[in-house]
């Protein structure tokens, strides 16, 4: 007759689906399955082939949450867990009656998604259909945060697994990483910028969006008169000058015409005029006198 089995089983924690570890903890989602992996290790430094004392086997696992002086529960089957900072207390007994010692595990619950918005840097322009008029240059940026589930804040107990990844999708379906800053490309025109968030534990955002509109190219300017070529222009900057031409562009915001002596000036200039709006034709009146 074999030696009684005398060692106690040996559990573990297993979680399946969403996790994350960190310097502040073990991170899970309200989608975790979580359930125990136990074995009953043969007694002593002999195993059952050797001779050794055998393993009665695993009998039962329990275990309790959030309760340090609750009773036990039978483990049948995974479970997931709420929002929150969660106490898993478990322990395991084999067929000998050996009871192991209770193990604990702290597991905090991020139940809530991170929440995201676009920021729109200069030069920008805010149009009256509510849309927003950057250029080529203007910068844009996906900020998400990850806001603590179970109230208030990581140091007062909430949850927050931290935001893992934001991504963002300009006219299509398909979304791509948003890290760091970005700029919309050619063509011009109006653009749709979907964006969202995921973090450590597999939570995703709900998808957002803002319509803006690019436009790259400069203002379209020409002069037809006086033109550097037009024969006496001595004689008539003595009185006025009807200065003609076109200035165009679709979100024109003003425009200036100076003027300054000579056909290659490059000092010098004297304001002629300025209008907020596009022209063609006479652009302004000047009195050179």
């Amino acid at each position: 007759v074999g030696s009684p089995d005398q060692t106690e089983p040996e559990t573990t924690l297993a979680l399946s689906g969403p996790r994350f570890m960190s310097g502040a903890g073990l991170f899970a989602s309200s989608s975790t399955s979580f359930g125990f992996f136990a074995v009953d290790p043969a007694s002593g430094t002999a195993s059952p082939s050797g001779g050794g004392p055998p393993a009665s086997g695993v009998a039962l696992t329990e275990f309790r949450v959030d309760a340090p002086t609750g009773a036990f529960a039978a483990f049948a089957a995974p479970f997931t867990l709420e929002q929150g900072e969660r106490l898993i207390e478990f322990r395991s007994a084999d067929n000998a009656g050996n009871l192991e010692l209770t193990k604990s595990s702290v597991v905090k619950v991020d139940a809530s998604a991170p929440v995201s918005e676009l920021l729109i840097g200069f030069p920008n322009a805010l149009l009256a259909d509510g849309s927003v008029l950057v250029s080529s240059r203007t910068p844009l940026r996906v900020a998400s945060t990850d806001p603590a589930s179970g109230g208030g804040t990581p140091a007062s107990g909430g949850v927050a697994a931290g935001v893992r990844e934001s991504f963002v999708a300009v006219d299509t379906t398909v979304f791509s990483s948003a890290a760091g800053e970005f700029t919309l490309q050619a063509p011009d025109g109006r653009k749709t910028l979907r964006f969202f968030a995921v973090d450590n534990v597999a939570n995703s955002g709900l998808i957002q969006s803002t319509v803006a509109v690019l436009d790259s190219r400069p203002p379209e300017i020409s002069l037809r008169s006086p033109g550097p070529d037009e024969g006496g222009i001595c004689r008539v900057l003595e009185g006025t000058i009807a200065v003609r031409g076109a200035v165009s562009d679709p979100h024109l915001r003003a425009y200036r015409l100076e003027a300054a002596p000579g056909r290659s000036a490059s000092s010098g200039f004297v304001l002629v005029g300025s209008r907020a709006v596009a022209a063609d034709g006479v652009l302004r009146v000047w009195d050179a006198s």
